[in-house]
């Protein structure tokens, strides 16, 4: 199983350090077991209006193909 979640232009996501997530309409939140100050993740469509902090804003179909591969993962485990 793919153990490596690409994010946006280099940045990727070793999804055996995902401790939990979070799935909104507009943005998914990730956090992680990770030591070097990158341990919460947000993703945001677009076209979206939020703004959580530091963001990786990906276009509806990134953000689809990321939510499905963290679902697929995390319910595998």
């Amino acid at each position: 199983m793919k153990k490596g979640l690409h994010v946006s232009n280099g940045f990727n996501v070793n999804l055996e350090n995902v401790c939990t997530w979070k799935v909104q309409k507009e943005w998914i939140q990730i956090e992680t077991n990770s030591n070097d100050g990158m341990n919460i993740i947000n993703i945001i469509l677009e076209t979206s209006n939020e703004t959580v902090g530091f963001s990786h804003r990906v276009p509806v179909n990134e953000f689809k193909r990321i939510e499905r591969e963290i679902s697929e993962y995390m319910g595998g485990k």
